[in-house]
């Protein structure tokens, strides 16, 4: 929204405000363009991302409850380099789920016989150690116990050999509508529509360990296969690098060192509700409201972008959940208020394609084996509450709020995944000494990606604003700034934005 625009509404919305009859005078065409712009209800919902702070979610004002129809459009912007990690220290932005191992990034994916370069080596050939027969005491080697698969076969000299640091810089601009329309006896109903416009760029690495890796010895049945060395820094060229070869071999589309752009409409959120306020006989205790309501999230933002190395989805990675949250304000003598809310979502189970771990040992945000399975997405909810003082239209708000979404689980639904892997545990049974394998399973090991554990957000919340009530309607502007100051498997995204509103008198 560039400044020339908002110079514009600010123009109408005091040319709209200043004139008595306004309301009854209003053309169709300006009505329709106040509609679209000032957007819908004061207590607009938000549906937070692990990527950026939540907007808070409570905004009521004395003449809440004077009106039947609300709408409001509030825009947020927000960009960081940093990210929390699962200790909640700050991180670069993109390894607050690991650092990159490349010396397991390979291990036991499916396809080990891809073809990463033009001269025709394979990821085998890269990280070495593929049909490893391990030799007996007499020398020789059992061909029935050869690992079918390439497992990690470097000798690290320091623990940090092979770990890859990512760094980028993050970046979203977003709108969200709300419409809300009065029905009987204070219940209503609510539509919310986001719009977001998402980024990733500056995308760079930072190497942690040694220059070279060197692979150990590989017996390849009567043979010492000559070690695989590795120079990290070839590795993460950034244009013909084995890693960009690597990942175009397992369907990604895009170098690791592309910027991530997706734009479009986040999940909409249809509810139904009731609101309402009563002023107490009290001398301290001046007016009370009250609002409760349930909805349905529909997914409209789309399945997440699986060809992309780095990528965030628009939503909830096309997947329903019911929302529910009830929200208190108390007016407390003439101009002081406080409020709380508490909301949650809690999501239906669905079927889709993934991205899985390999290996327990693989961390960070890229994996490469691609897969089928169930996804239980943590339910997601919010607490918040904040303190209000008001004067002849004047809003003035500082809050804080807390928002968490509980671990996200995978069933495995694909027979293929990990079945070398299964067959070299079970090579390990030894009948004769009665050694039994130690066998962990595909869920176990996909489970443990740090990217499906729970994430959370403690943030603070500075909201000023201006009311000016009127005989059949209401505008109001706000201005706020959303600050998180802790959190764990989040990106360290500040929020500022502003919200255009009206609550006006009208039945459809």
């Amino acid at each position: 929204m560039c400044l020339t625009t908002i110079i514009q509404l600010l123009k109408s919305f005091i040319n709209f405000s200043c004139r008595k009859d306004m309301f009854m005078r209003f053309s169709f065409k300006n009505g329709l363009i106040f509609f679209l712009v000032y957007g819908s209800v004061l207590n607009a919902i938000d549906l937070p991302q692990f990527y950026r702070t939540p907007f808070f979610q409570e905004s009521f004002n004395n003449a809440y409850d004077k009106y039947t129809t609300g709408l409001s459009v509030r825009y947020g912007h927000g960009s960081t380099h940093k990210a929390w990690d699962t200790h909640n220290d700050v991180q670069p932005l993109l390894s607050a789920h690991g650092y990159m191992d490349i010396t397991n990034l390979g291990s036991y994916v499916d396809s080990p016989g891809a073809v990463i370069d033009s001269t025709g080596k394979t990821m085998t050939n890269y990280w070495g150690g593929a049909n490893y027969t391990p030799p007996t005491d007499a020398g020789k080697y059992d061909k029935t116990k050869e690992t079918i698969i390439f497992p990690p076969n470097y000798i690290k000299t320091k623990p940090t050999d092979g770990l890859i640091e990512y760094m980028g810089r993050f970046e979203i601009d977003e709108w969200d509508f709300t419409i809300q329309q009065d029905i009987i006896w204070g219940f209503f109903i609510q539509a919310y529509i986001p719009y977001r416009d998402v980024k990733i760029d500056k995308i760079a690495y930072n190497n942690l360990g040694s220059d070279t890796l060197t692979g150990a010895d590989v017996w390849t049945g009567g043979a010492i296969k000559a070690p695989t060395q590795v120079n990290v820094k070839d590795f993460m060229q950034e244009k013909a690098g084995t890693l960009n070869n690597v990942l175009g071999a397992m369907t990604f589309n895009s170098n690791w060192q592309d910027s991530f752009k997706k734009s479009g409409v986040g999940d909409i959120l249809l509810s139904a509700g009731w609101h309402g306020s009563g002023d107490p006989q009290s001398p301290i205790f001046k007016r009370i409201s009250a609002q409760a309501q349930i909805g349905v999230l529909i997914p409209t933002s789309g399945k997440p972008d699986l060809s992309k190395p780095f990528a965030v989805s628009l939503g909830s990675a096309d997947s329903t959940a019911i929302d529910g949250r009830i929200n208190l304000y108390v007016q407390v003598f003439d101009f002081i208020g406080v409020g709380a809310n508490v909301g949650g979502l809690v999501f239906f189970t669905q079927e889709r394609d993934l991205r899985v771990k390999t290996d327990k040992n693989q961390d960070g945000w890229i994996l490469l084996e691609p897969s089928f399975g169930k996804v239980d997405y943590g339910s997601q909810w919010d607490v918040g509450a904040y303190a209000q003082l008001g004067f002849k239209g004047i809003i003035a708000k500082v809050g804080a709020s807390y928002t968490r979404q509980e671990d996200t689980v995978l069933t495995i639904h694909d027979d293929k995944l990990l079945k070398n892997y299964s067959q070299q545990q079970l090579n390990q049974y030894d009948p004769a000494n009665n050694v039994w394998p130690n066998v962990v399973s595909v869920n176990d090991i996909v489970n443990s990606d740090q990217k499906l554990k729970n994430w959370e957000y403690y943030a603070l919340h500075f909201i000023g604003g201006y009311t000016l009530e009127l005989k059949s309607v209401c505008p109001t502007i706000f201005l706020e700034y959303d600050y998180p100051f802790y959190g764990k498997h989040a990106f360290k995204t500040d929020m500022f934005g502003g919200t255009l509103s009206v609550q006006i008198k009208l039945n459809f």
